[in-house]
Protein backbone atom coordinates (compact mmCIF):
# COMPACT_ATOMS: atom_id res chain seq x y z
CA UNK A 1 0.00 0.00 0.00
CA UNK A 2 1.39 2.99 -0.79
CA UNK A 3 0.56 6.39 1.80
CA UNK A 4 0.96 9.35 -0.38
CA UNK A 5 1.61 12.51 2.20
CA UNK A 6 -0.63 15.37 0.48
CA UNK A 7 0.18 18.35 2.51
CA UNK A 8 3.13 20.14 0.20
CA UNK A 9 0.60 21.46 -1.50
CA UNK A 10 -0.07 24.87 -3.03
CA UNK A 11 -3.90 24.78 -3.08
CA UNK A 12 -3.37 25.23 0.34
CA UNK A 13 -2.79 29.26 0.94
CA UNK A 14 0.09 28.78 4.03
CA UNK A 15 1.94 26.18 1.30
CA UNK A 16 1.92 28.82 -1.62
CA UNK A 17 3.07 31.61 1.06
CA UNK A 18 5.87 29.69 2.07
CA UNK A 19 7.22 28.46 -1.42
CA UNK A 20 6.71 31.92 -2.63
CA UNK A 21 9.38 33.09 0.82
CA UNK A 22 11.66 29.99 0.13
CA UNK A 23 11.08 28.92 3.67
CA UNK A 24 12.78 25.84 3.29
CA UNK A 25 12.26 24.81 7.31
CA UNK A 26 9.02 24.93 6.93
CA UNK A 27 8.58 22.52 3.55
CA UNK A 28 10.86 20.16 5.76
CA UNK A 29 8.92 20.11 8.68
CA UNK A 30 6.14 19.17 6.70
CA UNK A 31 7.69 16.59 4.67
CA UNK A 32 9.26 15.00 7.90
CA UNK A 33 6.09 14.83 9.75
CA UNK A 34 4.17 12.88 6.89
CA UNK A 35 6.80 10.29 7.00
CA UNK A 36 7.25 10.00 10.60
CA UNK A 37 3.63 9.42 10.27
CA UNK A 38 3.55 6.51 7.67
CA UNK A 39 3.74 8.10 4.43
CA UNK A 40 5.92 6.37 2.26
CA UNK A 41 5.79 9.23 -0.60
CA UNK A 42 5.64 12.95 -0.33
CA UNK A 43 3.30 14.84 -3.23
CA UNK A 44 5.08 18.02 -4.22
CA UNK A 45 2.72 20.48 -5.81
CA UNK A 46 4.09 23.95 -6.58
CA UNK A 47 1.50 25.05 -9.29
CA UNK A 48 0.76 28.40 -7.82
CA UNK A 49 2.91 30.83 -9.84
CA UNK A 50 2.21 29.37 -13.28
CA UNK A 51 5.56 30.90 -15.32
CA UNK A 52 7.39 30.39 -12.25
CA UNK A 53 6.50 26.62 -11.41
CA UNK A 54 9.16 24.61 -13.12
CA UNK A 55 11.97 26.32 -11.25
CA UNK A 56 9.77 26.48 -7.92
CA UNK A 57 8.99 22.34 -8.64
CA UNK A 58 12.93 22.37 -8.76
CA UNK A 59 13.64 24.20 -5.53
CA UNK A 60 10.53 22.20 -3.46
CA UNK A 61 12.25 18.58 -4.74
CA UNK A 62 15.47 19.66 -3.52
CA UNK A 63 14.33 20.95 0.08
CA UNK A 64 12.12 18.22 0.39
CA UNK A 65 14.65 15.50 0.11
CA UNK A 66 16.96 17.45 1.98
CA UNK A 67 14.77 16.41 5.07
CA UNK A 68 13.51 12.86 3.99
CA UNK A 69 14.24 9.65 2.09
CA UNK A 70 11.24 8.55 0.34
CA UNK A 71 10.16 8.97 -3.78
CA UNK A 72 8.27 11.58 -4.53
CA UNK A 73 4.93 12.15 -6.20
CA UNK A 74 5.30 14.86 -8.94
CA UNK A 75 2.01 16.92 -9.35
CA UNK A 76 1.47 18.86 -12.14
CA UNK A 77 -0.05 19.72 -14.97
CA UNK A 78 2.99 21.60 -16.40
CA UNK A 79 5.24 19.13 -18.52
CA UNK A 80 8.10 21.10 -17.81
CA UNK A 81 7.45 21.18 -13.82
CA UNK A 82 6.95 17.39 -14.40
CA UNK A 83 10.18 17.01 -16.57
CA UNK A 84 12.05 19.29 -13.58
CA UNK A 85 10.68 17.12 -10.97
CA UNK A 86 11.70 13.71 -12.46
CA UNK A 87 15.40 14.96 -13.02
CA UNK A 88 16.00 15.76 -10.11
CA UNK A 89 14.14 13.09 -8.28
CA UNK A 90 16.29 11.25 -6.24
CA UNK A 91 14.16 8.05 -6.55
CA UNK A 92 13.28 8.07 -10.35
CA UNK A 93 12.18 4.97 -10.78
CA UNK A 94 9.81 4.84 -7.54
CA UNK A 95 8.50 8.37 -8.72
CA UNK A 96 5.39 9.07 -9.76
CA UNK A 97 4.47 11.60 -11.90
CA UNK A 98 0.50 12.73 -11.59
CA UNK A 99 -0.81 13.11 -14.31
CA UNK A 100 -2.22 12.68 -17.82
CA UNK A 101 -5.55 12.50 -19.04
CA UNK A 102 -7.21 11.41 -22.08
CA UNK A 103 -7.56 15.29 -23.08
CA UNK A 104 -5.47 16.50 -26.91
CA UNK A 105 -1.93 16.29 -26.41
CA UNK A 106 -1.91 15.55 -22.34
CA UNK A 107 -0.49 12.28 -23.04
CA UNK A 108 2.00 13.14 -25.44
CA UNK A 109 3.98 15.70 -23.42
CA UNK A 110 4.05 12.91 -20.30
CA UNK A 111 4.04 9.60 -21.43
CA UNK A 112 7.68 9.94 -23.30
CA UNK A 113 9.00 11.36 -19.09
CA UNK A 114 7.32 8.25 -18.08
CA UNK A 115 9.20 6.47 -20.16
CA UNK A 116 12.61 8.22 -19.99
CA UNK A 117 12.81 8.35 -16.07
CA UNK A 118 11.24 4.75 -15.72
CA UNK A 119 9.00 6.11 -13.24
CA UNK A 120 5.26 5.45 -12.71
CA UNK A 121 2.42 7.76 -13.47
CA UNK A 122 -1.39 8.88 -12.57
CA UNK A 123 -3.88 8.75 -15.35
CA UNK A 124 -7.04 10.19 -14.61
CA UNK A 125 -10.17 9.08 -16.68
CA UNK A 126 -10.87 12.13 -18.15
CA UNK A 127 -10.89 13.19 -22.14
CA UNK A 128 -12.05 16.76 -23.89
CA UNK A 129 -15.70 16.17 -22.73
CA UNK A 130 -14.63 16.07 -18.96
CA UNK A 131 -15.00 14.37 -15.84
CA UNK A 132 -17.54 11.10 -16.05
CA UNK A 133 -19.99 10.43 -13.64
CA UNK A 134 -21.06 6.51 -14.45
CA UNK A 135 -19.52 3.58 -14.36
CA UNK A 136 -18.99 2.43 -17.59
CA UNK A 137 -17.76 5.87 -19.01
CA UNK A 138 -14.72 5.17 -16.07
CA UNK A 139 -14.14 1.84 -16.92
CA UNK A 140 -14.01 2.60 -20.65
CA UNK A 141 -11.61 5.80 -20.58
CA UNK A 142 -9.53 3.31 -17.96
CA UNK A 143 -9.12 1.01 -20.67
CA UNK A 144 -7.99 3.94 -23.19
CA UNK A 145 -5.34 4.73 -20.17
CA UNK A 146 -3.73 1.96 -20.26
CA UNK A 147 -3.68 1.56 -24.36
CA UNK A 148 -1.80 4.94 -24.26
CA UNK A 149 0.64 3.91 -21.60
CA UNK A 150 1.08 0.46 -23.48
CA UNK A 151 1.54 2.46 -27.10
CA UNK A 152 5.11 3.79 -25.16
CA UNK A 153 5.87 0.50 -24.02
CA UNK A 154 5.53 1.37 -20.47
CA UNK A 155 4.13 -1.76 -17.97
CA UNK A 156 0.98 -1.67 -16.88
CA UNK A 157 1.99 -1.98 -13.45
CA UNK A 158 3.39 1.50 -13.32
CA UNK A 159 0.03 2.78 -14.34
CA UNK A 160 -2.05 4.00 -11.38
CA UNK A 161 -6.11 4.74 -12.19
CA UNK A 162 -6.94 7.52 -10.26
CA UNK A 163 -10.63 6.71 -8.79
CA UNK A 164 -11.69 10.69 -8.86
CA UNK A 165 -13.56 10.93 -5.53
CA UNK A 166 -15.84 13.83 -5.51
CA UNK A 167 -17.60 15.16 -2.64
CA UNK A 168 -20.82 13.38 -2.05
CA UNK A 169 -22.35 16.60 -0.68
CA UNK A 170 -22.81 17.27 -4.20
CA UNK A 171 -24.26 13.56 -4.84
CA UNK A 172 -23.99 10.60 -3.02
CA UNK A 173 -23.50 8.52 -5.77
CA UNK A 174 -20.74 9.38 -6.19
CA UNK A 175 -19.19 6.98 -3.55
CA UNK A 176 -21.14 4.05 -5.49
CA UNK A 177 -19.46 4.94 -8.70
CA UNK A 178 -16.21 5.06 -7.33
CA UNK A 179 -16.77 1.54 -5.47
CA UNK A 180 -17.96 -0.20 -8.39
CA UNK A 181 -15.06 1.23 -10.65
CA UNK A 182 -12.35 0.25 -8.30
CA UNK A 183 -13.96 -3.32 -8.73
CA UNK A 184 -14.39 -3.53 -12.44
CA UNK A 185 -11.07 -2.10 -12.73
CA UNK A 186 -9.33 -5.35 -10.58
CA UNK A 187 -11.29 -7.59 -13.41
CA UNK A 188 -10.22 -5.70 -16.83
CA UNK A 189 -7.37 -4.22 -15.65
CA UNK A 190 -5.51 -6.60 -13.24
CA UNK A 191 -2.00 -5.39 -13.69
CA UNK A 192 -2.62 -1.32 -13.42
CA UNK A 193 -2.94 0.11 -9.89
CA UNK A 194 -5.43 2.18 -8.46
CA UNK A 195 -5.08 5.35 -6.64
CA UNK A 196 -7.06 7.37 -4.39
CA UNK A 197 -7.47 11.25 -2.53
CA UNK A 198 -9.36 10.00 0.14
CA UNK A 199 -10.25 13.54 1.74
CA UNK A 200 -12.57 13.96 -1.59
CA UNK A 201 -15.23 12.23 -0.69
CA UNK A 202 -15.97 14.27 2.49
CA UNK A 203 -15.38 17.84 1.36
CA UNK A 204 -18.41 20.12 2.90
CA UNK A 205 -19.45 17.97 5.41
CA UNK A 206 -19.41 17.90 9.18
CA UNK A 207 -17.74 14.99 10.74
CA UNK A 208 -15.06 14.25 8.01
CA UNK A 209 -13.13 11.96 10.02
CA UNK A 210 -15.97 9.59 9.93
CA UNK A 211 -16.89 9.16 6.42
CA UNK A 212 -13.04 8.64 5.75
CA UNK A 213 -13.22 5.93 8.24
CA UNK A 214 -16.04 4.61 6.67
CA UNK A 215 -15.11 4.59 2.99
CA UNK A 216 -11.80 3.12 3.56
CA UNK A 217 -12.82 -0.40 4.63
CA UNK A 218 -14.40 -0.24 1.66
CA UNK A 219 -11.70 0.63 -0.65
CA UNK A 220 -9.06 -1.48 1.44
CA UNK A 221 -11.99 -4.51 0.52
CA UNK A 222 -12.02 -3.99 -3.07
CA UNK A 223 -7.94 -3.77 -3.60
CA UNK A 224 -7.01 -0.02 -3.68
CA UNK A 225 -3.41 0.30 -4.15
CA UNK A 226 -2.14 3.92 -3.09
CA UNK A 227 -4.36 6.68 -1.17
CA UNK A 228 -3.52 10.34 -0.92
CA UNK A 229 -3.89 11.81 2.66
CA UNK A 230 -2.23 13.35 5.78
CA UNK A 231 -1.53 10.85 8.33
CA UNK A 232 0.04 13.24 10.24
CA UNK A 233 -3.18 14.25 11.69
CA UNK A 234 -5.81 12.55 14.33
CA UNK A 235 -7.77 11.45 11.37
CA UNK A 236 -4.95 10.44 9.61
CA UNK A 237 -3.61 8.44 12.49
CA UNK A 238 -6.63 6.79 12.86
CA UNK A 239 -6.79 5.63 8.95
CA UNK A 240 -3.02 4.75 9.15
CA UNK A 241 -4.43 2.23 12.22
CA UNK A 242 -6.98 1.01 10.20
CA UNK A 243 -4.76 -0.46 6.76
CA UNK A 244 -2.79 -3.09 9.31
CA UNK A 245 -6.18 -4.13 10.48
CA UNK A 246 -8.05 -4.64 7.28
CA UNK A 247 -5.00 -6.53 5.89
CA UNK A 248 -4.83 -8.82 8.95
CA UNK A 249 -9.01 -9.25 8.23
CA UNK A 250 -8.81 -10.03 4.61
CA UNK A 251 -5.96 -12.44 4.71
CA UNK A 252 -3.59 -10.41 3.41
CA UNK A 253 -1.30 -10.73 6.74
CA UNK A 254 -0.46 -14.54 7.21
CA UNK A 255 -0.59 -14.98 11.04
CA UNK A 256 -1.41 -11.62 11.83
CA UNK A 257 2.61 -10.57 11.86
CA UNK A 258 2.44 -6.95 10.29
CA UNK A 259 -0.85 -6.41 12.50
CA UNK A 260 1.04 -7.43 15.84
CA UNK A 261 4.40 -5.73 14.67
CA UNK A 262 2.55 -2.40 14.36
CA UNK A 263 0.75 -2.27 17.73
CA UNK A 264 4.29 -3.19 19.10
CA UNK A 265 5.42 -0.05 17.30
CA UNK A 266 2.97 1.98 18.77
CA UNK A 267 0.92 2.24 14.96
CA UNK A 268 -2.31 1.26 16.11
CA UNK A 269 -3.68 4.28 17.75
CA UNK A 270 -7.62 4.66 17.30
Amino acid sequence: MRIIGERINTVRPNVAEALKERRAAFFQEEARRQVEAGANMIDVNAGSEVEEEPANMAWLVEVVQSAVDVPLCIDSYNSEAVAVGLKNSRHKEQAIANSFTLQRGRHDRVLPLVKEYGCSVVGLPMDDAGIPYDVSSRVEKSLRLADAVSKYDIPLDRLYIDLLAMAASTDTGHAPVVLETLKQLKIKLPEVQTLLSLTGISYGLPARRLISCTFLPMLLYLGIDALIFDPSTRSGEQLMAMIPAADMLLNRDRYCQNYIAAYHQGKLRF
